[in-house]
């Protein structure tokens, strides 16, 4: 299915969300947008990506949602993720204008990714089916595409984790530290 495609369908489950939610008719439209995220990854065990983005506002080069939500207002449906990774020895650094080209670390691998909105699981997965570093062709085949196009409302809690498996953690030899940038790729509604 060609993105043209998927517009259609994913405007088709915004206009369900008509009346008490999105309306495409009043006011809204939607764009294409990519959502994205990055967290340090370095211990095992599990690790909440939106934990330290608690504050409600952007963090540019962090972060586009609006603390761990949605701007009041925006719907997004979902139809790809990608999962990036990179490594660093600094220890001052958030995980801003690192290169996210890097084959991940085996336990980074070998981890579940789960992305939660308002409670319910919208993907679960091993990270590995969301890390691809090795496109040549194009930037679409970095991403695991999400067929059920789940909707992602405005002003949900939303909670990404990544779970290791038991005795399991990144390497962190020389100091380094694991960075992930979790890009979700999208259908968003905007006020006109």
């Amino acid at each position: 299915m060609n993105r043209i495609e998927k517009r259609a369908m994913a405007n088709a489950k915004l206009v369900a969300l008509s009346g008490t939610k999105a309306d495409l008719s009043a006011g809204q439209k939607s764009i294409d947008t990519t959502l994205y995220v990055i967290g340090e990854v370095t211990k095992g065990g599990t690790v909440k990506i939106f934990d330290k983005l608690t504050e409600q506002n952007r963090r540019a080069g962090l972060t586009n949602f609006d603390g761990n939500q949605l701007n009041r207002g925006s719907y997004a449906v979902l139809d790809g993720v990608c999962i990036e990774v990179a490594t660093s020895t600094d220890q001052n650094i958030d995980g801003r204008g690192l290169d996210f080209k890097e084959d991940a670390d085996a336990a980074i691998k070998a981890a579940d990714f789960v992305f939660m909105s308002d409670t319910e699981i919208v993907a679960d997965m091993p990270v590995n089916e969301a890390h691809n570093p090795n496109t040549t062709r194009s930037n679409d085949e970095k991403f695991r595409e999400l067929s059920h196009l789940p909707v992602i409302e405005s002003q949900k809690i939303n909670e990404i984790t990544f779970e290791f498996p038991q005795g399991m953690s990144p390497d962190t030899t020389d100091s380094k530290r694991h960075f992930v940038k979790i890009s979700f790729r999208a259908f968003k509604t905007v006020t006109r």
